[in-house]
């Protein structure tokens, strides 16, 4: 599977993912919970990629935030 096949596959999955769980619970606080929560998996794979190079992402992902592809704390 090509990488914008599976980059679409993965915003379709969250945009389902945060509807169904904001009619359940409301828009705002889902959003919120879900925003603090994709800052704090970007900080910690970031900084974990920065301090130690253990590891990195492939180069066929689309819209990086510093090391980090955007959709993975997203996702």
């Amino acid at each position: 599977m090509s990488f914008p096949v599976f980059e679409t596959a993965c915003v379709a999955v969250i945009l389902l993912t945060l509807g169904l769980m904001a009619r359940a619970r409301g828009l705002r606080p889902v959003l919120l919970e879900y925003g603090i929560l994709a800052v704090a998996g970007w900080m910690g794979e970031q900084s974990s990629i920065a301090a130690y190079h253990f590891y990195s992402y492939a180069a066929g992902w689309h819209l990086h935030v510093g090391y980090v592809p955007l959709l993975v704390p997203l996702i």
